[in-house]
């Protein structure tokens, strides 16, 4: 009697497993197509529960094998075989292949999810790394042509200061000149003199003094 009940209920629990095996490879399926709209904590939990799940397939595995040599055993020591023997090899050998492949497939989707994640943190990282790469380059591009536009606009304003009819020789003459104009104009304004004279290269430290 206890027999006939042990099978039974290995027969309903190998069923039902086989239903739920089934019904969390499509769930799988389903979390995998629909990643990255799911929270990190419902993946880990869900990586934890497939660990459990391969845990206990591992350790069902391990008592069908039990069994299967159990029975193998009692019928060649002991010469003893009836028709619970035939139908427990039988569900067995039936059995066991698709509990093992399914066993197999949870852990290919076990790895998978493991894959998935290193990709998504090398996703992670490398999208860390080429927003620093991409700031440091746009802050470099920025500087250049803030630099460069500093250094069109006076190169305009030097092309076009003209002091007693002649153009500016260089930069450096130009900002002299334009800094002199102003502190004589200051000097001319304060002293009552409203006229503007300005000063030509040669004549500036004499007119400043």
């Amino acid at each position: 009697m206890f027999l006939y009940l042990f099978f039974f209920f290995r027969f309903l629990y190998i069923s039902l497993h086989f239903v739920l095996q089934s019904f969390f490879f499509l769930l799988c399926l389903f979390f995998l197509s629909f990643y990255f709209c799911f929270l990190y904590l419902l993946h880990s939990l869900f990586l934890f529960l497939l660990f459990i799940h391969s845990f206990v397939s591992l350790t069902f595995l391990f008592l069908e094998l039990f069994i299967y040599f159990y029975f193998s055993f009692s019928f060649i020591f002991f010469r003893y075989f009836s028709f619970l023997h035939f139908l427990s090899l039988f569900f067995l050998c039936f059995f066991f292949p698709l509990h093992f492949c399914f066993s197999f497939f949870f852990f290919l989707n076990f790895f998978f999810f493991f894959f998935l994640d290193c990709t998504i943190y090398l996703s992670i990282y490398l999208s860390i790394y080429l927003s620093i790469y991409l700031s440091i380059s746009l802050s470099i591009y920025i500087y250049i042509y803030i630099v460069s536009l500093v250094n069109c606009q006076t190169r305009f304003l030097n092309k076009n200061i003209i002091v007693r009819g002649h153009r500016s020789e260089s930069l450096n003459d130009s900002c002299v000149r334009i800094s002199i104009t102003r502190l004589q104009m200051t000097r001319n304004f304060f002293g009552g003199v409203q006229e503007y004279q300005p000063v030509s290269s040669g004549n500036m430290l004499r007119q400043l003094s």
